[in-house]
Order: C-alpha cells, then structure tokens, then sequence
C-alpha cells in the first residue's frame, strides 16, 4: 500500500509539473505574439507577412496546448479518483476493525471484543523488540522451511513442495505441517496489486484453522487489529469459530518491497503466530478462555517477484502447529484451495497459463 501511494503521488507530482510547464510555454507564445505585432510599419509587407505566419503557427501551437491541457486535467481527475476509493476503502476497513477496541492503559493494555457472542480477551502490547525478534525467529523459520520441502505434485497448476510431518512428543504429539505453493501466473504486477487492495479484507489469509473449517467459512473468521509499530509492522488476533471450540492466535504482520538489481521489482508479506508470557498468563487467569484454544505456533510468507511487464512468479511458505496427522492433511488440502481461490478472485481468469 505504501508503495502504491508514493507511485500515485510521484505521478500526480509529474503530471502537474508539466500542466505548470506548458502554462509557461504559452505565456512566452503570447509575448512572442505582442512583439510581432510592434513590428516596424516600415517593413509593413515583409512584417505583416511574419506576423500573419507567426500567429498561424502560435494559433496551432496554442489549440495543442489547450488539448494537452484538458488532457492532462482529466488524467489528474482520473488518478485523484482512483486514489480516494482505494484509500476509502482501506480507512473503512482500518475503522472498523479499531472500533471494537476498548483502550483502558497502553501500559496495562485493554479488553478486546468481536463483533460476534463470543468472550473477550484481556491484550497486554506486544513490545517493538518482541516484534523484531519474532520476525527474526520467522526468517530463521523460513530458511528451515525453504530447505525441508521437496516436490510432491501439481494441484490445478500450483507446484506443492512438503516436508516430512514432525512430531512433538513435548507438546502433546503435536504434529508440525510444512508447505510450500508456487506458480507463474500471467497477470501484471501493478493489476495484481490493486485487486488485492480493493478485496484486502476479504483474502486476509489465515494461518490455521479447525480441522473441517471450509474456505468457504472465511467470513466467519474475526480479525482484529491491535497495534502499529510502523505502516508496514503490524498486529493483529484472529478468531476462529471450530465445531468444538474456538480457535484464537496473535500474529505479527510485516510487509516489505525492494527492487532487484535488473529493475524488477518484489513484494513480500510476512506473517507469524505470536505470543507473550503476560498474555498467556492473563488468558490461565481468565475464566472466560476455557473454551478457547490459542494457536503458538505458525506462520505464512507470500512473495510476488515481478516476471515482465505481463507475469509474476508467486511463492507461498506455510508452516502450523496441527493437532494430529489428519489435521495436518487437512491443512494442506486447505492451504493449496485457498492459494488457488486466491489467485481467481484476484488475476482475472482470462490472463492466467
């Protein structure tokens, strides 16, 4: 989002540079014009014929001006439209989702609440180092996963690389899930962006879900933002609703856009489960939580690497905490259906190989 507001603001900036430039051109015409017509009456034939040829080529030249003038307006007009809905719509989204927050102590922190009849929960801020080094831990994740993975098949053109299920005997046979998707798709970068701006909400990713939550059961899923470290490092807490029980997780959000070395450029979001030992606690204190199960472990990388001016590579890095096998399986599936929903709700179906 921020690069897309400096690319707007860089381009509104150049297209009133030149409105300002072409003003001056035509001032210096009309000058030149006034000093024509002073010209010496003694040379009246040869003068009036100057004149006559200077005001027809000044008539020309200012009929030009004035087409690239209103051009020029009406391109201003377009992007200053553009520019109100998409940051409309994110305002919206922004207000909507702070409004149910209930700031008591920044220190102390505050009671959160959903929309839905589901309990609250008591958040304590996370602090900016325990933001930096949980991104930290999550790139050390990353590397693990990226090296764990190897090919398995193709689900409707995605390429599915896993890692072999890990199971935690220290944390009640947990089961630890690794995957990645990726795929070419022919759609440009920039049309890829602002779809996904305009439809943020709704293709919010989740991290984990419970066993038999469909996709098609993501508009009952809360998200809830909770801190702003800077415009690009956020937190937020998803809430879950599960056939038994509730399923809730923090998770700390960054996003990041760099140019490679030949011009093109890359975006990546990255998403990781968090936790705090002063949130763990309050929630052991908390009557209220005992129906709630709080996910500690997972996270999500999607990176959009610019192909050409018609095509991006897109790779997706997931890793979660499952329950059991079956859960882990489950997760899978889901996973590679919402990557596949992803892309067919943002590039249109006609520009996909």
């Amino acid at each position: 989002m921020v690069a897309f507001r400096q690319n707007k603001k860089t381009k509104q900036k150049l297209l009133k540079d030149e409105h300002r430039r072409l003003e001056r051109e035509m001032k210096l015409f009309l000058e030149k014009l006034r000093a024509v017509a002073a010209q010496n009456s003694s040379d009246r034939d040869t003068g009036d014929k100057t004149m006559i040829e200077s005001v027809r080529e000044l008539v020309a030249e200012r009929e030009t001006l004035r087409r690239e003038n209103i051009a020029l307006r009406e391109e201003i007009i377009r992007h200053e439209k553009f520019r109100e809905v998409v940051l409309g719509a994110r305002k919206a989204f922004t207000e909507n989702e702070k409004s149910t927050l209930l700031p008591i102590d920044i220190q102390s922190g505050w009671r959160v609440h959903f929309d839905s009849d589901v309990p609250s929960f008591h958040f304590h801020p996370f602090t900016r180092n325990e933001f930096d080094s949980g991104m930290k831990q999550f790139s050390m994740e990353l590397e693990r996963n990226a090296s764990s993975v190897s090919l398995v098949g193709n689900f409707l053109g995605w390429n599915v690389h896993r890692a072999p299920l890990i199971t935690s005997l220290s944390n009640n046979n947990s089961v630890l899930s690794r995957v990645q998707l990726s795929k070419r798709v022919h759609c440009p970068l920039d049309a890829f962006l602002r779809l996904s701006y305009a439809k943020e909400k709704d293709l919010s990713p989740t991290i984990i879900t419970p066993i038999e939550f469909s996709i098609h059961e993501r508009y009952k899923v809360s998200t809830q933002f909770l801190q702003e470290f800077d415009q690009d490092s956020l937190v937020f807490v998803h809430n879950i609703p599960g056939r038994d029980e509730i399923l809730r997780y923090f998770y700390f959000v960054r996003r990041a856009q760099r140019q490679l070395q030949d011009g093109r450029r890359k975006l990546a979001l990255s998403m990781m489960i968090a936790d705090s030992s002063s949130n763990k606690h309050s929630r052991e204190s908390d009557e209220l939580q005992n129906n709630i199960e709080w996910a500690t472990e997972g996270g999500m990388s999607v990176s959009l690497t610019e192909v050409d001016e018609t095509s991006i590579d897109i790779v997706c890095d997931r890793w979660a905490d499952c329950h059991s096998k079956v859960h882990a399986e489950y997760m899978l599936i889901q996973w590679a259906q919402f990557a596949n929903w992803w892309e067919q709700t943002v590039a249109p179906s006609s520009l996909l190989l």
